[in-house]
């Protein structure tokens, strides 16, 4: 998604407002965001749900939506 807003790891670090180096390691599979770093994410790339940009996040999401 990254890719297709034409923006680098960089840019996309400074308009969510982590390190460049967060986005290597969550891009690389090395890390899973959490909700907030998500959302902020899927914000930087003018995506209103984290789970598009991130989908491991739903089962997380429905889990805790059961209690």
């Amino acid at each position: 998604m990254r890719l297709l807003a034409g923006l680098s790891q960089a840019a996309t670090a400074e308009l969510a407002g982590v390190h460049r180096e967060t986005i290597g390691r969550l891009e690389a599979g090395r890390n899973t965001p959490s909700l907030q770093t998500a959302a902020r994410i899927a914000r930087a790339l003018d995506c209103d749900d984290p789970r598009v940009v991130f989908p491991e996040l739903a089962e997380l999401l429905e889990s805790e939506a059961d209690g």
